[in-house]
């Protein structure tokens, strides 16, 4: 399965360390545990990085990454553990707890999980600290990318 990672250029070097996630958290991990979040579409992966943009100026400083995952090494979030807050903003204890002790346990290297923004479709957390995931890394591909115009010359998005 082929995921997408929008990255600022300015931190693309860091784009599959897990050090955003692991300095501020995320979701569904808390401070201190690295991870790298995916989306399972260009799309999704825009959408996003758009909820979490606050100037239309930054909109023009992101590149797009794609990485291939063997469908063997994805886990699914069954949809029955979700816990029933975990669509709240700012993202609650709940989802950084569970997701925190699936990276803790170092069982697999891709995690799939529903989206806030688009709940019908998914996004991925995968674990940089597991043993397969620098050989994952050699499937990265940069991809061109850029946001519409109109989206970029909006005078405020929020």
């Amino acid at each position: 399965m082929i995921f997408y990672r929008l990255v600022t250029h300015r931190y693309a070097s860091e784009a599959w360390t897990g050090s955003g996630a692991n300095l501020f958290g995320g979701r569904w991990n808390h401070k201190g545990h690295p991870a790298v979040y995916v989306a399972s579409s260009i799309s999704l992966a825009a959408l996003e990085m758009l909820v979490h943009v606050h100037s239309d100026t930054v909109l023009t400083q992101y590149g797009l990454f794609s990485i291939e995952i063997p469908d063997n090494d994805i886990e699914y979030l069954d949809k029955q553990w979700l816990p029933p807050d975990w669509q709240e903003n700012p993202a609650p204890l709940s989802t950084m707890d569970l997701g925190t002790a699936w990276l803790e346990a170092n069982s697999g290297v891709a995690l799939v999980l529903p989206s806030c923004v688009v709940p019908l479709e998914n996004n991925a957390m995968l674990n940089p600290q597991h043993p397969t995931f620098s050989q994952l890394l050699k499937t990265v591909k940069a991809l061109p990318f850029s946001f519409d115009a109109r989206l970029v010359n909006q005078t405020t998005l929020r």
